[in-house]
């Protein structure tokens, strides 16, 4: 087992963490949340077959 295994394991929560705190997330211009595929294809991790796209919006505090 790799010794910085943990850390990279943290470092990488702590990232995705401060992404999903910091932004509003939306969808593109025009596009609505029924247009969103989420079909999958086959394979051993399912990958989605039309890659998600969406906006980052800085939060604004008030």
């Amino acid at each position: 087992m790799c010794p910085g295994m943990g850390m990279g394991m943290a470092l990488a929560h702590l990232t995705l963490i401060n992404l999903l705190y910091r932004f509003d997330w939306k969808l593109p211009e025009g596009m609505e949340i029924e247009d969103v595929d989420l079909e999958e294809s086959y394979g051993l991790v399912s990958p989605e077959k039309v890659p998600r796209q969406l906006v980052p919006v800085l939060t604004q505090w008030s």
